[in-house]
């Protein structure tokens, strides 16, 4: 998609108003029009791609930022961008779901379709406690994963820092025979650590993801998780939310996540993906800790982690509409222009909307002046907008499985 820079909006608005403007307030009105084009859902200027990263074990995902309510369009497999080949065929062996090939998409299901999920490729958005999450199931079961630990022995595990009285639980559990159950007595943090047999995660460090279960009967405010070769020489993340983006669940279970990899520009090293702590060989991975903190001294029972994994992710393409039609010279989306003057940001809207978009910028200043050109120049924008809305007012999109 062609965009133009604010820098040559405003420059174009400087030239035909013959006059200097104040831009700050100029900024404002052209956010002001990035609103009217909000109002028509369906512009190619809205739609964007994103990469979802699925782990066949686990359903939550987060959506990206800039996704908006009224519907998604797409969601599918890119075998080229996953394996670098154009598609793979998969043979058909009883008792395994008969994949053929190709670039196929998922399935979108409606809250109650979901609740069954008996379907291949199955997928919905849902909103949860305020927070719109991604909600997947039965996608293809081939990912590169390698456990860290199972959870159903005690052997390497330790608890410190206030959590004690490590058990096997066979009662609550994601996968296996077994969680492991712990409690925490009167502190801010609870660490469990597991010092385990060597286990080789190079290969996970350029788009890597580990994953886990986690039962939280008080939610804390952060969970830091690390591994690596040593007590010293580890990678770690600090998360405060599940890997959906949602908050800590204690009434159900939590899926966790941490990457390896850097996935957007303006992510946080340590906060959206590891940082390292001294020199880890992640060829000769031996520990793991799992580190809570809570912002009061806490009590309470029944902790529980499962199924700990490192993947190699799945990558999946989800076509979207957004309503972030202006961008940062670092790339990230933004729902509007930063009210600042020598601002360089992007504008996404099309190379023949420009003429139109700077006309509706100067109605406001034309008027105020008693410019004859403001009843020309407003008629010219509101046509334009018209004419847009009539032409994408019948572009398809598609929420659970209907599309209008």
């Amino acid at each position: 998609m062609r965009t133009t820079t604010w820098a040559k909006i405003f420059q174009d608005a400087k030239d035909i108003y013959g006059r200097d403007l104040d831009e700050k307030t100029m900024v404002r009105r052209a956010n002001r029009l990035l609103d009217d084009l909000r109002l028509i859902d369906n512009l190619p200027t809205q739609i964007r791609v994103g990469i979802i990263p699925y782990a066949y074990e686990f359903e939550k995902y987060k959506l990206p930022s800039d996704y908006k309510t009224e519907g998604q369009i797409d969601l599918r497999y890119n075998d080229r961008l996953d394996q670098g080949i154009n598609f793979r065929n998969y043979s058909f062996v009883e008792e395994e779901r008969p994949y053929q090939r190709l670039n196929t998409s998922w399935n979108w299901l409606n809250p109650d379709e979901w609740n069954e999920r008996i379907r291949v490729d199955s997928a919905s958005i849902q909103a949860d406690k305020g927070v719109e999450k991604l909600l997947l199931s039965n996608g293809r079961a081939d990912q590169t994963n390698q456990v860290i630990s199972d959870c159903d022995s005690l052997t390497g595990w330790v608890g410190s820092g206030g959590a004690g009285n490590l058990t096997l639980d066979d009662n609550i559990k994601a996968e296996g025979s077994y969680s492991i159950n712990y409690d925490l007595t009167s502190a801010t943090t609870a660490i469990l650590t597991l010092t385990g047999d060597s286990i080789d995660l190079s290969e996970y460090l350029e788009r890597g993801i580990i994953r886990l279960f986690k039962w939280l009967p008080t939610a804390p405010t952060s969970i830091q998780i690390r591994i690596g070769s040593s007590a010293s020489d580890y990678y770690y993340q600090t998360i405060s939310k599940q890997a959906d983006g949602s908050d800590f669940d204690t009434i159900r279970r939590n899926e966790l996540e941490i990457n390896f990899a850097k996935r957007n520009d303006d992510d946080t090293e340590g906060e959206d993906y590891m940082a390292t702590s001294g020199t880890p060989d992640m060829s000769a991975v031996i520990h793991f800790q799992f580190r809570m903190t809570f912002a009061s001294a806490t009590t309470d029972t029944d902790f529980r982690i499962d199924d700990i994994r490192a993947w190699k992710p799945t990558q999946l393409e989800l076509e979207y509409y957004s309503y972030f039609m202006a961008k940062t010279t670092a790339g990230v989306w933004q729902s509007e222009l930063t009210e600042e003057a020598g601002n360089s940001e992007i504008i996404n809207i099309l190379p023949e909307w420009r003429k139109p978009f700077v006309r509706g910028l100067l109605i406001e200043e034309l008027d105020k002046a008693s410019d004859k050109r403001v009843g020309t120049y407003e008629k010219f924008y509101d046509n334009w907008l018209l004419k847009i809305a009539q032409k994408y007012q019948n572009r398809k999109k598609k929420i659970g499985n209907n599309w209008f």
